[in-house]
């Protein structure tokens, strides 16, 4: 079963290799594997760090919330509002 989807995977363009429990012992020695283990090995296999995913995402969006309401205040200030102009400063700051 294991073979056919490896097989799968590389009729449809990606580099997929089948590895049998000699193959996976040979690669991992520490990993314990029994005679009927096998694993499906994809090179250009990649993962993200969902907390990381996530904290980074978080600061993207803080750092463009403080800015845009910032320039937001720095536009009102065109108005001549003291207070605006002040408090978009104050943002500025803070947001970096």
């Amino acid at each position: 079963m294991l073979k056919g989807r490896v097989k799968q995977l590389c009729e449809a363009g990606l580099k997929a290799e089948y590895l049998s429990s000699t193959d996976l012992f040979k690669e991992e020695p520490d990993l314990l594997v029994d005679r009927d283990s096998a694993a499906a090995f994809l090179p250009v296999d990649c993962q993200l760090d969902a907390h990381r995913t996530v904290e980074y995402i978080e600061k993207v969006l803080y750092s463009f919330f403080f800015f845009f309401f910032a320039y937001l205040l720095l536009a009102m200030q065109l108005i001549n509002n003291y207070q605006c102009l002040h408090f978009a400063y104050l943002l500025l700051a803070f947001a970096t």
